[in-house]
This record gives structure tokens, C-alpha cells and sequence, in this order.
């Protein structure tokens, strides 16, 4: 993933996503160095994450990651 990703780029704007391209990707790397983070499962159902471990806004950055890789994103 990087800052010039069509995919991501277009599920940001389908969210209307309010940050930069480089505020997005700094903002994903802060939530995936939250030790919360380790509580995630990535299996071939797609990205699980509990509800409450994150900020809405963290899981919206989530969603719109896994939504630009065509994974499911799902909270519990």
C-alpha cells in the first residue's frame, strides 16, 4: 500500500475520507502499532476486530484499507 494505490485512493473518496493520501497511511501505521492491534484476525473470512478496541474513526480507516484490498472487514 502506498500513497499512489488507485484502489485505495477510490475507497477513500467512496468513504469521503477527509485526509491526505499520506495522513492515511500514517494513520493506519498508528493504529497498527496500538498493542490493541495484536487482538486482530486475518484469516480468509477477512479482518476481524473487535468494536471496542478502536475509535470509530480507526475502524473506518480499516474498513477502507481492506475495502482497497477486497478483504471483509468485520467488528464484533
Amino acid at each position: 500500500m502506498y500513497h499512489g494505490d488507485a484502489k485505495l485512493i477510490a475507497e477513500m473518496k467512496r468513504l469521503h475520507y477527509k485526509l491526505s493520501a499520506d495522513e492515511f497511511v500514517a494513520a493506519v501505521l498508528s493504529i497498527l502499532s496500538k498493542p490493541v492491534a495484536r487482538n486482530m484476525n486475518l484469516d480468509t473470512d477477512g479482518l476481524t476486530v473487535k468494536g471496542i478496541d478502536f475509535f470509530r474513526v480507526e475502524n473506518t480507516v480499516l474498513e477502507v484499507v481492506c475495502g482497497a484490498m477486497l478483504v471483509k472487514f468485520i467488528t464484533v
